[in-house]
């Protein structure tokens, strides 16, 4: 314990020196991607996408994870104006009921509005999860694992909690989430019913009409018959109605591992009430090897970070599903570790050192695949490669007009070499065609890779195509807001 304290005690120390000279020192220049810029594709370079800073006024397939502020593990000043270059439309938030409520009966939302208005200020919609226990009440964790509280004075609490929440930001948060990766476990289940129709029912009270979700799910496939078991908990009592979607959290080093749990999960939870929707609500990639939390015991790089998460951005939207991405920045989980997944890489004071290639990739993809669009598999491939090939369309008014194009076989690797390769693409109208590459947000002319074919007629063939294990977009251009 000595030895822990004293760690802290270093950390404060040394974080009390950091934040004057961080905000005062220009950001650095992110080195892997200076090398991914030199690593480009040697086609003719005609233009880039445009991005467009977050609008309140419009809908989004993205969201951001913005995490962990109720236990100070970032500092939300410190990051708060890249939301603006990012260009996401929303941001998942947890409610932090401890930070909130430090006596009995006393709420000092302070914090969290300041974080709340300061996302809407930049164009960003919160959505919020209300999740962990409160130790003046029960000894229940104020984080990940902390159990479902039953006993009725701190379910009392709760719910007048929850009231609180919902007043406050009725037409400020667009969607609430009850818990955060709870245990699935059989003697959870009721707990688990209980509280979400507890928590949705004290939601209803003050906003009749935002979308309430459950319950940040993991460990997929396994906790499908548990939450199977939960929903149908929640329908023997009634209280179905109260059910719009269920968020879940999906970790797999490869990527596209995820689609078939994920459509069994769909499934199973529509059977129970069909208008429940999935919300993949978080999930990303280290940047370094980690030794906790998810895919950790890999040699993960900002090389393969960046990979990984378009590649998860594109395998969630192929199923229609919207997603967020974790996190915006590094976070200083206490006492042990900075944990690697932001877009940002951070200092031990919480400042922002530089853009990871993530954050340029992700903004790149949520500029391009807007709400405009819609996942198409109306289409063909012919690839005789030894590769197993992924590929996403992109439809427009009905129209399928492009294709993402990636190696999957493999999770994300750190090589930035691309194979050129020959294949066909079936169904498109791939007229007046562009490469485009998300990472660098560049796109490219492909009239030297064009081999054969009647482009109009939906049947075109590109020999020297560069591929690798990251997504590449095949388009018609007139469908691309791009800048020359």
């Amino acid at each position: 314990m000595k030895k822990i304290l004293t760690f802290a005690l270093l950390l404060t120390v040394a974080a009390a020196f950091l934040p004057a000279r961080a905000q005062n020192t220009p950001l650095k220049p992110s080195v892997t991607y200076e090398k991914m810029k030199a690593n480009a594709v040697r086609l003719p370079e005609i233009g880039e996408i445009v991005t467009q800073a977050p609008d309140l006024s419009k809908e989004y397939w993205w969201s951001i994870g913005c995490e962990t502020l109720d236990r100070d593990f970032a500092d939300f000043d410190k990051f708060k104006d890249y939301f603006v270059e990012l260009g996401i439309g929303y941001a998942r938030l947890q409610s932090g009921w401890a930070k909130t409520e430090k006596e009995k009966g006393k709420y000092d939302f302070a914090w969290l509005d300041h974080i709340v208005d300061g996302l809407i200020e930049r164009g960003v919609k919160p959505w919020m999860c209300l999740c962990y226990s409160n130790p003046i009440y029960n000894e229940g964790s104020v984080t990940l694992g902390s159990a479902i509280f039953t006993d009725k004075e701190t379910v009392k609490a709760w719910n007048k909690y929850v009231e609180a929440v919902a007043k406050r930001y009725k037409g400020k948060v667009t969607m609430y989430e009850v818990w955060n990766e709870p245990k699935f476990t059989l003697a959870n289940v009721e707990p688990c019913a209980n509280l979400y129709i507890n928590t949705a029912e004290s939601i209803r009270k003050h906003d009749k009409n935002v979308p309430i979700a459950a319950f940040g799910l993991h460990g997929l496939p396994k906790s499908i018959d548990w939450v199977r078991q939960v929903f149908e908990s929640v329908k023997a009592k009634g209280k179905a109605h109260l059910l719009d979607k269920l968020t879940y959290h999906t970790y797999y080093p490869c990527p596209e591992s995820s689609v078939g749990p994920v459509k069994e999960l769909e499934e199973t939870v529509q059977a129970i009430a069909p208008q429940i929707r999935l919300l993949q609500g978080e999930s990303g990639c280290p940047s370094q090897l980690e030794y906790g939390h998810a895919m950790h015991s890999r040699e993960w790089t900002e090389y393969s970070q960046v990979k990984w998460n378009l590649r998860h951005m594109l395998t969630d939207f192929s199923m229609g599903i919207p997603s967020s991405v974790f996190t915006m920045v590094d976070l200083q989980y206490k006492d042990y570790m900075l944990q690697s997944f932001g877009q940002l890489r951070c200092d031990l004071s919480g400042a922002v050192r530089y853009k990871r290639p993530s954050f340029y990739g992700v903004r790149n993809l949520a500029s391009i695949i807007t709400t405009d669009f819609q996942p198409s598999d109306d289409f063909t491939i012919s690839y005789n490669g030894e590769e197993r090939i992924s590929a996403v369309g992109l439809s427009k008014d009905g129209k399928t007009v492009g294709v993402f194009v990636w190696f999957s076989d493999e999770e994300p690797n750190s090589c930035l070499e691309r194979k050129e390769v020959s294949l066909s693409i079936d169904g498109i109208d791939l007229a007046n065609t562009v490469y485009v590459d998300p990472v660098l947000g560049k796109v490219y002319s492909l009239k030297d890779c064009l081999y054969s074919g009647d482009r109009t007629k939906g049947h075109t063939r590109y020999h020297g195509l560069p591929l690798w294990d990251c997504p590449v977009l095949i388009i018609n251009q007139s469908y691309l807001n791009m800048k020359k």
